[in-house]
């Protein structure tokens, strides 16, 4: 019998599908996103999920179930009661909320994040910069390019784009989304979201095992506030 095992561009261009389906799931679900993510996100990662490792596969047919199943009102709920409209205390969706230190170190966080963004060319998003679904929407359009170069054979583009995804993952999205997942799976208790949570999960577990880098234990534990003070400690 042979196996046979997904190439390394289709590898990526499944990691992009998923990444791009979780970031549109994961945003204020209005009638046009909801439309976008059922008609168009998920059908496509659907298509290519062969290449997903098994446990993400399985985690994405459990989401395209509870998603279709749920009526876009159920949705709206679901979100507001998880994430909330603005920004939840609960279940925050932001990175730098789980990053412990004083504002000098948030800033540091963020000012990487948009560093990143700007090297592929990602204008400021209207979100806030280390959001879940925009972290999630620039790994998606990384290993988009990733996929594109793997298949017209530039070589050398194809390593700065893997070299940029592993980074990104390694030095922000490992730390804390876990967590987020975590936590997102016990808030949103029996709802849609808790799928997407599950798929969440799946997918980064997955990653973090590929890169070779242990996922954040935080388990969702939110930081507490900095002091106010903290970034100018250094100027006394």
């Amino acid at each position: 019998m042979v196996v046979q095992t997904a190439s390394r561009t289709e590898e990526a261009i499944a990691r992009s599908a998923a990444y791009r389906l979780l970031s549109q799931a994961l945003v204020y679900p209005t009638a046009d996103a909801a439309c976008k993510t059922l008609d168009e996100d998920l059908p496509l990662a659907e298509s290519v999920a062969d290449a997903l490792p098994v446990e993400v596969g399985n985690a994405l047919g459990e989401m395209a179930s509870a998603l279709r199943g749920a009526a876009r009102h159920e949705m709206e709920v679901a979100y507001g009661a998880a994430l909330s409209h603005v920004h939840s205390a609960d279940c925050s969706a932001f990175e730098s909320d789980y990053i412990e230190g004083d504002l000098w170190r948030r800033a540091h966080q963020l000012a990487d994040i948009a560093g990143f963004y700007r090297a592929f060319g990602v204008s400021h998003p209207s979100e806030r910069p280390d959001h879940v679904a925009v972290e999630l929407e620039f790994l998606h359009l990384v290993s988009c390019k990733l996929a594109w170069a793997l298949g017209s054979e530039q070589g050398e583009h194809a390593e700065v784009c893997a070299a940029a995804e592993d980074r990104f993952l390694t030095d922000h999205v490992l730390r804390w989304m876990p967590g987020f997942a975590a936590r997102l799976a016990r808030t949103a208790s029996a709802g849609p979201l808790r799928s997407v949570a599950r798929m969440l999960a799946a997918l980064l577990r997955a990653q973090s095992e590929r890169v070779g880098v242990e996922p954040s234990e935080t388990n969702g534990v939110l930081a507490p506030e900095p002091e106010p003070g903290g970034m100018c400690e250094e100027d006394g």
